[in-house]
């Protein structure tokens, strides 16, 4: 029964009697001796403490969410970054070999190539460099070129001009106009006396 722990202190007679009024008022009486009763104002504040650990509890656990989901966007936004400095490094590279090229066709031009379309592919562009502003190793390969294939540079500066350059002598004083103008043309083609 719920009142047992009252016979020890009433005695069975006295304890008989209390139940039987007990039960008849539909009263209940409890033991506080063992600490298994808690008052309302008790339960009240350690139930409001559980609902705010409950709160913090919840309010933690979305800071952490929303830390790995900034986690997770920061790795997402390094990758972008990574990848528009290698976008970027790719187009310097390009930029840098398309100026070196107009750069050596440049050159190639003053050292009167007939076609530098025609020469830029027989280069080895490896072997060409830019140091203080000046190309390196082009000098060289053209020096080649000018000894193999001769026919794709200028081999009179004044070629270029109209007429036979102006400083030969056509009729000269030996009167043979036809012997000077084919010296003129053979020295023009680059065929000094077959």
């Amino acid at each position: 029964m719920a009142y047992d722990f009252l016979k020890p202190v009433l005695g069975d007679e006295l304890f008989t009697q209390v139940e039987a009024k007990l039960s008849a008022a539909s009263l209940n009486i409890i033991n506080l001796s063992d600490g298994s009763y808690i008052p309302k104002t008790k339960f009240e504040a350690e139930r409001d403490k559980v609902k705010a650990l409950n709160a913090n509890v919840a309010d933690l656990t979305q800071q952490l969410n929303d830390a790995k989901s900034k986690a997770d966007n920061a790795d997402t936004l390094q990758a972008t970054i990574d990848q528009l400095n290698k976008d970027i490094a790719d187009k310097d590279a390009a930029i840098a070999k398309t100026t070196m090229q107009y750069r050596i066709k440049d050159e190639l031009r003053g050292m009167k190539a007939k076609n530098v379309d025609i020469i830029m592919p027989l280069l080895k562009m490896d072997k060409i460099t830019e140091k203080d502003g000046k190309i390196e190793g082009l000098s060289e390969q053209v020096d080649a070129l000018k000894k193999s294939d001769a026919y794709l540079f200028e081999t009179n500066p004044g070629s270029n001009r109209g007429g036979f350059g102006g400083s030969q002598d056509i009729g000269g004083s030996t009167g043979n106009t036809n012997a000077a103008v084919n010296a003129a043309i053979r020295s023009l083609s680059g065929r000094s006396g077959d």
